[in-house]
């Protein structure tokens, strides 16, 4: 596996959307929290909730970059050759989950740099504590959201029909995550059960972390370690359905 993960490096450092979305991430990131926010929102959002608000920002540039990332190895025919070669699936999958992975973790780090240099300008006040334990909630959403973006890329031949569903599907997750939370809240609206399931839920999906969140919803979420595991318990589970259809699906 160590040659494949050297062979998409290499690929990456010559990718030049990635060097254009990793300039935005960061610049971005310091605008936001620097001028952009208080703009936007005005001064009555605690910078805190900007820079979690940005968050979505490594998610939002992996939902535009691993489709054609690993969609392109579909359409030069590179993962049949990796086959032919004697490369197992498995070994191209983890390969490419890796690699994901690593671009993820760099997005999070410059999101989370620029947003603290943004705040550092403004002479906006934080609790670095505080942001460095959110930060880890984030990279395990954003680490989970790409799991996912990348089985569906490692599932589907077209580019074009992964870039429509890692663009199309997360507005929709988000809604589902935005109204199922909003109604958590409702008193006696659903039996207890009920309710459970649906805090549940809205805590297991990256954007229902990604947004409560963002506007602090306490109330909705569980404690940090707990949105991490669940982060990891996602990410596992669209590694395993990913790795399973993708070692039926017959490379043409």
């Amino acid at each position: 596996m160590s040659r494949l993960l050297s062979a998409n490096l290499r690929r990456l450092k010559i990718n030049i959307p990635f060097y254009i979305y990793s300039f935005l991430i960061f610049a971005i990131s310091i605008l936001f929290t620097s001028k952009l926010y208080i703009l936007m929102f005005g001064e009555y959002l605690p910078v805190e909730d900007a820079i979690m608000i940005a968050s979505a920002l490594p998610a939002g540039f992996n939902a535009l970059f691993i489709g054609f990332f690993l969609g392109r190895e579909y359409s030069d025919k590179t993962i049949r050759n990796k086959i032919v070669v004697g490369f197992t699936k498995s070994e191209i999958y983890g390969a490419s989950l890796i690699t994901t992975s690593l671009v993820t973790t760099l997005w999070v780090i410059l999101w989370f740099v620029g947003c603290i240099s943004g705040a550092t300008i403004a002479g906006a006040e934080y609790s670095m504590e505080s942001l460095i334990v959110k930060a880890f909630v984030v990279l395990f959403f954003n680490l989970a959201f790409s799991s996912g973006l990348t089985a569906v890329s490692m599932m589907v031949h077209s580019r074009v029909l992964c870039i429509v569903l890692h663009t199309q599907v997360p507005p929709y997750l988000i809604t589902f995550a935005l109204i199922n939370g909003s109604l958590i809240g409702t008193e006696g609206a659903f039996p207890p059960v009920i309710k459970e399931i649906m805090t549940f839920v809205v805590n297991l999906m990256p954007m229902g972390q990604w947004f409560f969140t963002s506007v602090d919803y306490g109330e909705v979420l569980y404690p940090n370690p707990v949105l991490m595991l669940l982060s990891v318990g996602v990410i596992v589970l669209f590694t395993a359905v990913g790795i399973r259809y993708f070692k039926e699906k017959e490379i043409k």
